[in-house]
Parts: C-alpha cells; structure tokens; sequence
C-alpha cells in the first residue's frame, strides 16, 4: 500500500515539475516577444527627429484658472517614405523617463493591426492604429486610436496613467504627425472608465449637434476635473485614445478625450 502512495506521489511531483517547465518556457516565449518587440519600435524611432519648437497658439475655447498653457511645443521630422502606406501618422507624447512614440496604422478593419506590426508582420504587441471607418487625415469630429495595455509599460499602457491628475498635468500635450506632412497638436480634456461598446465608442457623428453631445457626454463621465469650456460656435476635433485595462471585466477600457487645438486646423 505504501508503495502505491509513493509511487502516487512521485506522478505527482513529475507532473508539477511538468507544469512549471512548461510555465517557465511559455514566459520565456512572452518576454523574447516582448523584447523583439521593444527592439522593433525602437529601431523604427531611430529615423525619428523631435524638434522642441516655442509655442503659438490662439485657442478658441475658454479656459479656467487652472488651465496649463504650453510653454514649449514639440515637431517631428518623419520620412514616411521608409514606412508602409498603413502607416498614416505618428503619435507623440513628450515624458522625461518614457514617451509614447509610435507609428499609427490603419487597416481595413480593426482586427489586423491587433497583431501585426507596422511592417505586417505577426507581432503580440501589435500596433498603434486608427479606427478603419476614420479619416486617415483626423478630420472627422470624432476619431479613434487604440494600443494594446502592455504589461512591460510599452504600447499604450502608459495612458492609463491619465487617470492620476498628477500625470494629466505634466502630459497634456499630445503631437500627431500625418503623413502628409501636417502636425496637429491635442489637449487632453476628459479620461475615464467604460466598456468597448459604450457611445465613447460612437464614431458616426455627423453634425454640430451631434458633435456637441458626444462632448457632453465625455464631459459628464470625465473622473479628473475639466479645465476648458466649448464655445457653441465652434467646430471640435476629437481624439479618443483607447486600451484595455488589466482586471476580471475584460470588456473595460481606459479612454483619454483630446480636443484638437484650433490653430491647426483646416476648417469643414
């Protein structure tokens, strides 16, 4: 009887040695993709020239006391010929430890880019990339950007970070260079919590009126204190960036609401 406990255990103990072994390999699998991928971006940023330019501009929203008004302002010198026509732009966010700087792709559908990189290649990080029902030029009212939530802090992970005011404060700022040559300039206005089917997913806004209820609504559900007010007579440019957000509730979302600053824009 003894022998038969023994020999139970000794099964036992080969297959948790089994489990761990096959535990260890699938992250050491994770962490060598994970670092093809880092490398990957970092050498597409190599070609990438950021320029700190002054600051000039006239906005056409009010603004409250609290409002941060930029100093110093940030150009990017991209030669989109070496990158594939996917790629329609380039995202930057200015940070003295990990800025976000990353391509933006737009596929056919919102599938692809979940696992590709910029290139088409397979890649577990995937893309930076555009809603496909989006203008590649921004100029809907409203536009949306997703990137996965890395666990390394790479991709998109860092916008959860908007969530803190602190954070907000120091990085409300956000560039987009297009292909075309053109740079818009954000500012980040409203962040917060919801699920991937919410209307902070409604792209198919057609008019002023319109417009102005989805920004109502990302005023309404804004968690970290508004710092502009809309004129009613103007025209808006929104931005959503979206990632997920590590937890049980697979379907939540961090989305971060950016308003296109007027003085880069071309008019409807």
């Amino acid at each position: 009887m003894k022998k038969k406990k023994d020999k139970a255990i000794d099964i036992a103990l080969i297959m948790l040695l089994i489990v761990a072994i096959i535990s260890g390999l699938l992250f050491l699998h994770y962490l060598l993709d994970y670092k093809k991928s880092n490398d990957f971006y970092k050498e597409a940023n190599k070609g990438i020239e950021i320029l700190e330019t002054n600051s000039s501009i006239s906005y056409d929203f009010e603004t409250e006391n609290d409002f941060i008004i930029e100093e110093k302002s940030f150009d990017m010198n991209i030669d989109f010929s070496e990158f594939p026509e996917s790629v329609i732009g380039w995202i930057y966010i200015p940070d003295n430890e990990n800025e976000i700087s990353y391509p933006i792709t737009q596929g056919k559908d919102n599938e692809y880019f979940l696992s590709h990189d910029y290139s088409g290649k397979y890649n577990k990080a995937g893309s930076i990339f555009l809603h496909s029902d989006n203008s590649p030029c921004l100029t809907d009212y409203h536009s949306i950007i997703y990137g996965h939530n890395m666990k390394a802090g790479t991709m998109f992970s860092r916008i959860k970070k908007y969530q803190d005011k602190e954070f907000l404060n120091e990085h409300r700022y956000v560039y987009i260079k297009l292909r075309s040559g053109e740079l818009k300039k954000y500012y980040v206005y409203s962040v917060f919590r919801t699920e991937d089917l919410s209307d902070a997913y409604k792209i198919n806004i057609n008019n002023k009126e319109e417009s102005f209820d989805f920004i109502n609504y990302t005023i309404k559900n804004n968690k970290i204190g508004n710092t502009i007010t809309f004129n009613d007579n103007s025209l808006y440019r929104i931005v959503t960036l979206s990632t997920c957000i590590s937890g049980s509730n697979k379907l939540e979302r961090c989305v971060v609401n950016m308003v296109e600053i007027p003085n880069s824009w071309k008019k409807f």
